[in-house]
């Protein structure tokens, strides 16, 4: 099971995502994608401008004319998030760019292995090895994990971002002597 949390706005890339998918299922079509968050239709603000509604009514479009649309399920926003990762294997992240994309460090705090579309900085925040280039190089990495189980591995890593380690490495840039 692929997932991603927040599609908007266009940004987000939820149609990179549907071709990171799409290209599983075709090979594979067991491939679900679970889309957990707010629907545009549900933002009228985000609908009123023009580029974003031409976008989600094209890709709304494609999916509802795709034949794996009823492998792409979509959850409703909610406070349930830790909950929703316990069945997905692969968090996605295929946003153009991102201040801090939270979605990947939550899924390797569940035991997600996180596929990150490289956006400026992503490299500081996650392990190079989950980070890609293309849409090609992020079906590659996930066909190399599938059969893998290295959640014990990622539940460790969001460790390091800890409230704890943030004061220790403060401590050491103001103290050092």
């Amino acid at each position: 099971n692929l997932g991603i949390v927040g599609i908007l706005p266009k940004l987000k890339r939820l149609d990179r995502a549907l071709d990171i998918f799409g290209k599983l299922w075709n090979e594979n079509n067991n491939y679900r994608l679970y889309i957990k968050g707010k629907l545009p239709k549900e933002l009228p603000w985000l609908m009123g401008r023009r580029e974003e509604k031409q976008y989600f009514e094209s890709v709304f479009k494609r999916i509802d004319n795709a034949e794996w649309k009823e492998n792409v399920i979509f959850d409703p926003h909610g406070n349930d998030v830790d909950e929703w990762f316990r069945k997905i294997k692969f968090i996605l992240s295929t946003s153009d760019i991102e201040g801090s994309h939270v979605s990947p460090m939550e899924g390797m705090a569940s035991g997600s292995i996180p596929i990150v579309y490289h956006w400026p900085g992503a490299e500081t925040a996650y392990p190079s090895e989950f980070i890609v280039e293309s849409v090609d190089e992020a079906v590659e990495l996930i066909k190399s994990y599938e059969n893998k189980d290295i959640s014990r591995e990622l539940k460790e890593y969001p460790k390091r971002f800890s409230l704890d380690s943030r004061i220790k490495i403060f401590d050491n840039l103001l103290f050092q002597n």
